[in-house]
């Protein structure tokens, strides 16, 4: 009996040219077609009559029926071609074994699978029932065909298997959903995808767990990354492990294909919200009895409380490639393309996303970059936005021995991924570099922060402090999160500025707020810690940053207000190569003069201004400096009269005599 019932080998389905693949679903489709003959044969022998008085005859028609099923040549031969030699392979058969279907559920299920799949059968149904108002499937029928038919009632209880496993849909018509009956029948794989084959790791803990089949329904939650390669981590772990794991879409007939496959099923997509785990848990809760592990990837761990408790396994975390892992996905995509090894450095892509790449086929490495770059899409989020960075080294003018200083921490930014994936310098810490920029307003800190991003390549983003710190208890916390897992996916510059009101020493918690606030500050200090990037925080507070931050800061660097010889050098780059400054006398406004480096760029910025007014020609005057300054002293509630200026203060307007 394990074959495929076709129509021209006796009983089977009704409409010619229709094959089910599926031997147990074939066979169970084709007692029910000899049911059904057998029945619309007995209608006949009754003749035409009122349905509704038929239905009253049941009881008195009984042994007449019986004894035409057995008298009759027809109906006699049809009933010689029933057999209780079910087959024990296919898709319904696994469904009896796994969860205890019955002879007389399965037989619902086949009559059923007839009327969805097989169209012709509906003149049947209508026959058998001597009512060509009634062309379809139901219970009621099921109990007339079934010779035993009180053992049909169990197909109709919402706690046996048909009803709860979803494999007929309540109501009054006996009906299987499309999707399903498709799967059943052989005629479908269910929209499962097999996990691509890797190599094993069947050695491991968790592949040795995985190779054991599962009580019942279990969701294990799978952490990292949202491009991470969750498929290709499941597959290495499954290789070879006895035991398969496919994936498919969150919907019921994904869990019921995956357990009559005697698979485990890994959902697609990424669960990133409560909200979304939830739509997840409705799907799930009808599911319980399923002999399948089930893996969804989360995007943070918060939404993994929208599981019910009975639901929820262990969470795994998917771990991130390594440089090298990373390298050789690039020459598998792009050949040899120079610079691969550094951007498979800064770039924490996944495999998908290198594919993605390869296709693009970039034919330098500042094309690779620029590709890179576009593949993290790096959004904070509205937390942090992009510098252009417009200074160079030349710029930033220090004293000796704090350049030198500043120079040795570009040093340390430009070495920290070479030192760490080439030369295993992990093991002594993350391979960031956090950078402290200490000193008063206008000293060069925000400038330092460009110097390096010109320096070293890496783009620049200024956080904003305004919107990352909120009121609300725990989202603080949550937004610094978004910041640092978004900066970790490609090697970059986080700048701080006023980092004192989010690195802020800690305090005694005497009240709630005081131990929330400490949580916030205990979190930075271990992203910090763990943090694989470039962090810059600037500060003119030094006294007031919490002392646990010293240790994670690899550079700590004290911005001075510049003395002469360091203004005259500012003073005389400040402004615009083109334009004219012959008239000015920079020696007088270092010498006379002692404010920094911000104030002398406002001063700058405001004579340009002033100047550009009058005329097209490029020229700043020392009359035009000199007003600016004294309107920028002015701001700084600096003495500005007569004497501040000494020859000059004929000038200024209102320092005439």
């Amino acid at each position: 009996m394990n074959r495929h019932f076709r129509h021209d080998e006796g009983p089977g389905v009704l409409s010619p040219n229709l094959v089910i693949p599926d031997v147990s679903a074939s066979w169970w489709m084709g007692q029910a077609v000899i049911r059904l003959r057998r029945e619309a044969a007995w209608q006949r022998h009754l003749g035409a009559g009122d349905a509704g008085q038929a239905a009253f005859d049941l009881l008195r028609h009984a042994q007449a029926r019986r004894e035409f099923l057995e008298t009759d040549v027809a109906a006699g031969w049809l009933g010689g071609q029933l057999s209780d030699d079910a087959p024990d392979e296919g898709r319904v058969a696994r469904l009896a074994e796994r969860f205890g279907l019955t002879r007389a559920e399965c037989f619902v299920l086949g009559l059923a699978l007839l009327a969805r799949l097989d169209r012709a059968s509906a003149r049947v149904f209508a026959a058998s029932r001597n009512d060509a108002g009634r062309p379809w499937a139901c219970l009621d029928l099921a109990q007339a065909l079934w010779d035993e038919g009180h053992e049909v009632l169990a197909a109709g209880d919402p706690s046996r298997p048909l009803l709860r496993l979803g494999l007929i849909e309540p109501g009054e018509v006996l009906s299987v959903a499309a999707d399903v009956a498709l799967f059943l029948a052989g005629l479908s794989d269910g929209g499962l995808e097999a996990l691509g084959p890797v190599k094993a790791r069947g050695g491991s803990a968790l592949a040795r767990r995985l190779s054991s089949v599962p009580e019942r329904l279990e969701v294990m939650a799978l952490t990292g990354a949202a491009g991470a390669d969750a498929a290709g981590f499941l597959a290495a772990q499954y290789g070879g492990s006895g035991r398969a794991c496919v994936q498919g879409e969150v919907r019921p007939l994904s869990l019921l294909a995956a357990g009559v496959s005697g698979a485990d099923l890994l959902l697609t997509g990424v669960v990133s919200s409560r909200e979304e785990m939830a739509g997840v848990a409705r799907v799930l809760a009808g599911l319980r009895d399923l002999a399948v592990r089930v893996f969804v990837h989360v995007d943070g761990r918060e939404s993994l409380t929208a599981l019910p408790a009975d639901l929820r396994g262990p969470v795994i975390a998917i771990p991130p490639l390594s440089a090298r892992q990373r390298e050789g996905l690039f020459r598998e995509a792009l050949g040899s393309l120079p610079g691969l090894r550094a951007v498979a450095r800064d770039f924490r892509l996944e495999p998908g996303e290198i594919a993605r790449i390869g296709r693009t086929g970039p034919g330098s490495r500042d094309e690779l970059v620029s590709v890179c770059r576009v593949e993290c899409g790096l959004d904070f989020h509205g937390l942090a936005e992009p510098v252009e960075v417009v200074h160079r080294r030349e710029d930033l003018i220090l004293p000796a021995s704090v350049s030198s200083h500043f120079d040795e921490a570009v040093a340390a930014v430009r070495g920290a991924s070479r030192f760490r994936n080439d030369w295993a310098g992990d093991r002594l810490g993350s391979g960031g570099v956090a950078l402290l920029f200490a000193g008063v307003a206008g000293t060069g800190k925000t400038m330092g922060a460009g110097v390096i991003a010109a320096e070293t390549g890496l783009p620049l983003f200024r956080v904003d402090v305004s919107q990352v710190v909120n009121k609300y208890i725990g989202e603080t916390e949550k937004n610094l999160k978004r910041i640092f897992d978004v900066a970790e996916k490609m090697r970059c510059i986080l700048f701080f500025d006023e980092a004192e009101a989010l690195f802020g020493k800690r305090m005694e918690a005497r009240e709630a707020n005081d131990r929330f606030a400490n949580i916030e500050t205990c979190y930075l200090l271990q992203r910090m810690e763990t943090f694989g990037g470039v962090s810059v925080l600037a500060t003119n507070r030094r006294k007031d940053l919490d002392e646990a931050f010293s240790r994670r800061l690899r550079y700590i660097i004290e911005f001075p207000v510049p003395g002469e010889a360091e203004r005259r050098l500012i003073w005389e780059g400040v402004f615009p190569a083109r334009v004219c400054t012959d008239d000015v006398d920079f020696g007088f406004l270092a010498r006379r003069f002692q404010i920094s480096g911000g104030h002398i760029r406002s001063i700058a910025l405001n004579a340009g201004l002033q100047a550009a007014a009058r005329g097209a020609r490029p020229r700043v005057t020392m009359r035009d400096v000199l007003i600016a300054t004294k309107r920028e002293l002015d701001k700084l509630s600096r003495k500005s009269g007569a004497e501040a200026f000494g020859p000059y203060f004929s000038d200024i307007p209102e320092l005439r005599p």
